[in-house]
């Protein structure tokens, strides 16, 4: 590290811990401990301003609210619900300069508005569930050298981290990585302060707890080597997402949402379509795809948001119980284990 990027790197860690943005009554702790974001070194597509998406793109029906806003994007459930998308009013194949975001400054700020909300949930029991969600304008696939192109490009992008805190205190983090994701205790995370740190994937935005270059071939399982296809992650620039963020109470009985300041939008915290325009068919001359095979498509839909990230989950994984690990080592030797062991059952039934 150069004696100038450590110096940024110092100024900016004084700032964040010294002026914490909070909004009335959402518990100190869930600021205190939030986590801090790396992008990668060559990133180019940034965190975006949750409302800027709806400039640049119309709902996939006719009849909703107009003009469009974070304030009445909900009412477009009643016109379609989840089959509803948000699609792009450019040519998004040819990248549009929208797509890439903003990046953060040198105190780590997303300009232009929130680009992360924070989601709280109480289960007034002493646990606590604080979720993270992090907004970018455009996913940029991997490039898996076996197909030559970027594969799993999507208009829109949420990505996550969760804590599960107890009385107060931190207990464990998930980082989610595409349809799946990992989870540690937080004392085995990176931090910065007491921040733990999050690394935000080359294009995907997958989060990850370290820097690495991380494989995803299998789905759900990031393997302890690299293979067909990988995320990477490093210290790039530094992301406080909770310098610009909307801040929420969540209510798990009838799936609702309070702001905390009383003020900001909730309305798109129930939009139950997708942020993005739909998978291109492979009739659009813009489509790749691969042996007929779905999965290798260059341009696919995009993301459904929030509410549809297990809230009031029972476990700090997302839709099933998963292993959490109590050190960076240990996940890669759980993970090189399985494999052996995998490769032990192919070779007993041979």
């Amino acid at each position: 590290m150069t004696a100038s990027k450590l110096l940024s790197l110092v100024s900016f860690i004084a700032g964040v811990l010294s002026t914490p943005i909070k909004r009335d009554g959402i518990p100190s702790f869930v600021l205190d401990y939030a986590p801090l974001v790396y992008l990668d070194t060559a990133e180019t597509y940034n965190p975006g301003p949750i409302s800027s998406q709806l400039l640049h793109t119309a709902p996939s029906v006719q009849g909703g609210p107009s003009p469009l806003t974070l304030d009445n994007l909900g009412q477009l459930n009643s016109l379609g619900g989840s089959s509803i998308s948000l699609d792009s009013t450019d040519d998004f194949t040819t990248y549009p300069s929208w797509l890439n975001g903003v990046a953060p400054d040198s105190t780590g700020k997303v300009a232009g508005g929130p680009s992360s909300a924070i989601i709280v949930n109480d289960y007034q029991n002493g646990t606590v569930y604080a979720f993270y969600m992090y907004f970018y304008n455009f996913n940029l696939g991997d490039k898996p050298w076996i197909l030559g192109y970027y594969a799993g490009n999507h208009v829109g992008d949420w990505e996550h981290n969760a804590i599960k805190f107890t009385n107060g205190q931190p207990e464990s983090i998930w980082y989610s990585q595409h349809s799946s994701g990992e989870a540690f205790t937080y004392a085995a995370t990176q931090k910065i302060g007491q921040r733990p740190v999050s690394y935000s994937a080359k294009g995907t935005h997958a989060n990850y707890a370290q820097p690495d270059t991380h494989d995803h071939t299998i789905p759900g399982l990031n393997l302890p080597f690299t293979f067909v296809i990988t995320d990477t992650t490093s210290q790039g620039a530094l992301w406080d997402p909770t310098l610009n963020s909307y801040q929420y109470s969540y209510h798990a009985a009838d799936n609702t949402f309070t702001a905390f300041d009383g003020v900001s939008p909730t309305s798109w915290l129930d939009f139950q379509g997708t942020w993005g325009d739909p998978q291109l068919l492979t009739s659009d001359s813009r489509q790749r795809e691969t042996l007929g095979i779905s999965v290798t498509a260059e341009w696919t839909g995009g993301p459904t948001g929030p509410d549809d990230k297990q809230l009031n989950r029972p476990w700090i994984c997302a839709a099933t119980s998963c292993p959490v690990y109590t050190s960076l080592r240990a996940r890669d030797e759980e993970e090189k284990e399985e494999e052996e062991e995998e490769e032990e059952e192919e070779e007993e039934l041979v």
